[in-house]
């Protein structure tokens, strides 16, 4: 018991908490607990599947998807400002950053007969139609990032239920335990880091840029609620007032993702000139974070409808997950995996490169399970 409560202990000094531990640990320790489990139910929604569309493969086709060699890692881990996923890369609330939905990520192995190694690219339709070659697939919609690797994509699709196991890694104490257990879920090693960090962001209490009071209330509440009045993923007024089309040419500009809050990198920048600090108290509990410049929530998120999502989700949607998206490319959702969260919109993805057996060496139709 010793070295596990000095575990503990340490792993609060790593989150800067400061605290008479011998008078309340013992408190602390059960307020963390609770706070954790609030936390699992959203990383549990965030993973676990539904019936629905859903990529269905052999054992042998899934299995031939991990151990490759993606030689462009670090390129692309530059490219979405994750080049070192030691640190911390959510900023204080609130931000801006880019994201260029116009590209998609695709998969480019070595050759046509030599899939042991390939790169990542994001390209555009036009980049896809002048470089494609019979060694070139789609692997999911929207640019790459740090879990667009195929091994990633084997986490998703062969792990039909994730709730149970990440929520033991959201349950560990420490840090670096959290880490590890994430890692042998099978994510690779920087996606696994971002998903640590989403973690971390999301049970931070609301003041400092989490979620932890909203999703203590609302533990057991259902994914998707239809109606209701508080809504975090709600943009500001500020943030409406800015992508309010006023006549039929600002209507025609705002068809395009406005870049100019965000810096030439794509990285997060603050709104400190926009959203004043009484403005900021008024509505701390809408949304104040923007993906181009737009709400980082879609309409249908936190209005009345089938795919309203509960406050909690709608709080990580904001909160935690445009960082996310950016670094991590690859989602559920993305790869056209249908999530426990209803959402509208989810791509059909045929992944060919798993589907024709090529990676496996399988051939036959009969080994071959059609999407």
């Amino acid at each position: 018991m010793a070295p596990y409560y000095a575990g503990f202990i340490s792993y609060l000094r790593e989150q800067s908490i400061q605290i008479n531990f011998a008078v309340r640990s013992p408190v602390y320790i059960l307020l963390s607990v609770w706070m954790k489990l609030s936390f699992v139910v959203v990383v549990g929604a965030l993973l676990q599947p539904i019936h629905g569309k859903v990529p269905t493969f052999s054992a042998s086709q899934l299995q031939a998807l991990r151990g490759l060699t993606c030689t462009n890692l670090e390129e692309v881990a530059a490219s979405v400002d994750f080049s070192n996923p030691e640190v911390d890369p959510y900023p204080k609330l609130w931000y801006d950053l880019s994201i260029d939905y116009a590209k998609n990520c695709y998969v480019i192995f070595k050759s046509a007969s030599d899939y042991s190694e390939y790169q990542l690219k994001s390209w555009t339709d036009t980049e896809f139609e002048a470089s494609k070659s019979s060694a070139t697939f789609l692997t999911h919609t929207g640019p790459c990032g740090v879990c667009s690797l195929l091994d990633d994509l084997n986490v998703y699709l062969d792990k039909t239920d994730l709730t149970t196991p990440v929520r033991r890694c959201a349950l560990r104490f420490i840090g670096p335990l959290t880490l590890k257990c994430l890692r042998d879920l099978g994510f690779s090693k920087h996606c696994a880091r971002i998903w640590f960090w989403n973690t971390q962001n999301t049970r931070k209490t609301g003041f400092r840029g989490g979620c932890l009071g909203t999703c203590m209330a609302r533990i057991w509440t259902s994914n998707n609620q239809p109606t209701g009045t508080y809504n975090p993923c709600e943009p500001t007024e500020e943030i409406k007032k800015r992508n309010q089309p006023t006549d039929s040419a600002t209507a025609a500009m705002t068809t395009e993702p406005t870049l100019e809050a965000a810096s030439s990198s794509g990285s997060c920048i603050s709104e400190k000139g926009d959203i004043d600090a009484k403005s900021k108290n008024e509505q701390s509990y809408r949304c104040g974070n923007t993906i181009n410049g737009r709400p980082a929530c879609s309409d249908v998120q936190w209005q009345n409808g089938p795919y309203r999502i509960n406050p909690c989700l709608q709080c990580d949607e904001c909160r935690s997950g445009p960082i996310f998206q950016k670094l991590a490319g690859r989602t559920r959702r993305y790869s056209g995996i249908e999530s426990a969260i209803g959402r509208p919109g989810v791509p059909d993805l045929a992944h060919e490169y798993i589907s024709n057996g090529i990676l496996s060496g399988v051939t036959t139709i009969d080994e071959v399970v059609k999407i």
